[in-house]
């Protein structure tokens, strides 16, 4: 049963649940949707699940009340182009068949691999964002993944909204300054 799955025009690709565990398929690769993480998320409980897909292997999260569980199949991933239709809770071979009976919410995908702390933000909702600050010369360079920054004279605030973009280029002219990237 598809939970995210593509397959119209390329081979098929996705993070499903056969029934039993979650499984994934890369590229119709039988070394990927026939092997077994053995991850089973209990019935009748909200599980967060995730496929972190890089050159070299594929890792399945599985994170809820029981905490979190992950594993890994070693096996060399080439890069798919998502251009073709992404189905959500169904697979775009059947209609009926492959369909996962339960509810889906927040599906997202990214152009990077995420690390394992960065899947376990995700869970919590509680963003991983890391602000750089660098010297140069008489100048210090903050960047940021993501977010807005916002800066202080204080670190108890007020905060105020600095429309910078990352790399922000700064020359210091008072005794102390404060930063901070906010991620909604």
């Amino acid at each position: 049963m598809g939970l995210v799955f593509a397959r119209a025009g390329q081979p098929a690709t996705g993070l499903n649940f056969n029934g039993q565990s979650l499984n994934y398929h890369w590229l119709d690769d039988p070394n990927s949707y026939g092997w077994n993480p053995g991850l089973i998320p209990p019935l009748n409980q909200w599980s967060f699940v995730a496929l972190v897909v890089e050159p070299a292997q594929a890792t399945i999260y599985l994170i809820n009340t029981n905490g979190m569980t992950n594993a890994v199949n070693v096996l060399a991933h080439a890069n798919r182009a998502f251009t073709d239709s992404i189905r959500i809770g169904g697979d775009p071979n059947s209609n009926t068949g492959r369909t996962f009976n339960g509810v889906i919410d927040e599906v997202a995908i990214f152009g990077y691999a995420l690390t394992p702390a960065q899947v376990q933000s995700l869970y919590l909702g509680v963003p991983n964002v890391t602000l750089n600050v660098l010297r140069s010369g008489g100048n210090i360079v903050l960047s940021w993944p993501q977010g807005r920054l916002l800066e202080a004279d204080d670190v108890t605030g007020p905060y105020s909204t600095n429309n910078a973009a990352s790399p922000y280029t700064n020359a210091p002219t008072a005794s102390k300054k404060f930063y901070r990237v906010i991620v909604k």
